[in-house]
């Protein structure tokens, strides 16, 4: 599928770049597709962006990332900004392959 996409040409060394760490982009999208099916039941919509690849052997992350948790009907607004926060955690724990600390005491910036 990664080849399938109109960038690949970047990915793939384009205009003189170095080729992308596709086996460490590969293996990103594999952890994400098993935190949503892991998570189905809970993920209204999740958007990653941008999505940095480095050059073979370099990795491959998620800058950003905003997760929507499914809410029940009549759910209060605080209670979802706490399960975002949470899901927020739970899905840059899981898949950030190195362990640094981003100097962030909080993955959320919104006040507790």
């Amino acid at each position: 599928m990664v080849r399938e996409m109109r960038c690949f040409a970047l990915l793939d060394g384009a205009r003189g770049r170095p080729t992308a760490d596709m086996a460490a982009l590969e293996a990103l999208l594999v952890r994400i597709s098993d935190f949503v099916v892991r998570r189905a039941d809970r993920i209204e919509e999740m958007d990653l962006n941008p999505v940095w690849v480095g050059a073979k052997g370099e990795g491959a992350m998620p800058f950003d990332a905003v997760i929507i948790e499914r809410m029940e009907q009549g759910a209060c607004v605080q209670r979802a900004c706490c399960c975002r926060r949470c899901s927020r955690f739970l899905f840059f724990s899981s898949l950030r392959s190195d362990r640094r600390s981003s100097g962030s005491a909080s993955p959320c910036a919104r006040p507790a």
